[in-house]
């Protein structure tokens, strides 16, 4: 991929979307307001337990293996952990990772810059609205628990697939509350 193209400033927290007669406000209070650091730290140091087996179930149904050369896609990336375990799980193949949350970006990036990462960049873009360059442009998809944030998860599915990757595939935690 080319570089990505540099974006001023942040972006727009009150982003309504607007699908037919419904309307599903994007909250954006926990990824960029509130935002706990920590978590995506703790992460850098020691993977989650769901991190290492998600990746155990993509190398069992065979979209990836220790030398695979693939170009992968994690849509929701906050600042790259996942994708920091993956480079080393993988370190022949190349991930991007894509997150509304600038600061989290520029984190993860400068993560990767000082512990020499060369196979992963962090992104800052909206799942909503994904750039078209990434139309073609990876073997896969990934996202880790993403869709169980967001208002509704057919919007998304529907972007991602519209990038045309060889695979989609995704962890979530899907819960109606009380």
């Amino acid at each position: 991929l080319p570089p990505a193209p540099p974006y001023g400033g942040r972006v727009n927290l009150g982003v309504m979307r607007i699908k037919g007669n419904d309307k599903m406000k994007q909250r954006t209070t926990e990824w960029i307001e509130k935002v706990d650091f920590q978590y995506h730290e703790r992460q850098f140091e020691r993977p989650y337990r769901s991190t290492v087996i998600f990746c155990d179930w993509l190398e069992q149904i065979g979209y990836i293996r220790k030398d695979s050369c693939l170009r992968i896609l994690d849509l929701g990336s906050g600042a790259g952990a996942n994708i920091y375990y993956m480079s080393k799980r993988y370190p022949n193949s190349i991930f991007i990772g894509v997150d509304i949350n600038y600061d989290l970006v520029m984190k993860g990036n400068e993560f990767f810059e000082k512990n020499a990462i060369k196979n992963c960049s962090l992104e800052q873009g909206d799942i909503y609205n994904l750039d078209k360059r990434y139309i073609g442009a990876f073997d896969g998809i990934i996202s880790f628990q993403t869709l169980s944030w967001l208002p509704e998860f057919k919007e998304p599915i529907i972007s991602m697939t519209k990038l045309n990757p060889k695979w989609i595939a995704l962890t979530s935690l899907f819960y109606d509350g009380p």
